[in-house]
This record gives C-alpha cells, structure tokens and sequence, in this order.
C-alpha cells in the first residue's frame, strides 16, 4: 500500500463536507473523534457535525460526543463499504466510547468519502 490509506479517507470527507455538511449536520447532528492505528503510528481526525457553523473535519485530537479507536485496515474496508461499521464494532474490530446513537450513524458520515458518480 502507498501512503497513508486513512488519510485519503479523511481528505475526501474533508472535501466533501462543504457540500454534504449540512445534511449530515441534520442526520449526525454530532462530532467524532477517530483515532486510526496505521503502522506510521496513530491517526487523529476529529469531525465535528454538531451544527452548520461548525461543520469541519480536522487532524488532531479534541473534545468529541463519540470516540473511535480501529486499525487502519478496518477503518478504510469500513469506508469503502466491504464491511458495516454495526459489523465491524460487533467483531471488535472497532472500540467505541461516547454516545452510541451516533456510533448507529457512522456510515452516513463515512459514506461522504465515496467517490460520487455525476448522472
């Protein structure tokens, strides 16, 4: 694998939240907190969707309604949709603290990083 394959996923949801922002803001209405363990060491991301003003997706560690812990293998096989984030935490391939009815909606948010077809 070239790169960091998490950061791609966090640049793309990066990119996409000016469009996508506000709806999710709508249907997350919260922020998360991603740690991603890559063999370079752990990748920090914090996505705050808690309201329109604040919409944003930033490297680095900070307060947050829902904190996940996964390697970077799951995270990205989570986000290119090979596997449910229900079912990931269900075969602890994902640690979750914090508000759980956010940890229901995760793919909403990482479903933004797909690449969009233009029909």
């Amino acid at each position: 694998p070239r790169g960091p394959m998490a950061q791609a996923v966090f640049d793309a949801i990066a990119a996409a939240l000016p469009s996508e922002g506000a709806r999710l803001v709508k249907s997350f209405g919260g922020s998360v907190q991603f740690v991603v363990e890559t063999a370079a060491g752990p990748l920090a991301y914090r996505i705050d969707l808690s309201d329109e003003a604040s919409v944003a997706c930033t490297q680095g560690e900070g307060e947050a309604d829902l904190l996940v812990k996964v390697a970077e293998k799951d995270f990205v096989a989570i986000a290119e949709g090979q596997i449910s984030p229900t079912q990931a935490f269900m075969q602890s391939k994902v640690k979750i603290k914090g508000k759980m009815n956010l940890a229901m909606k995760l793919a909403k948010v990482l479903d933004i990083a797909k690449p969009r077809s233009k029909l």
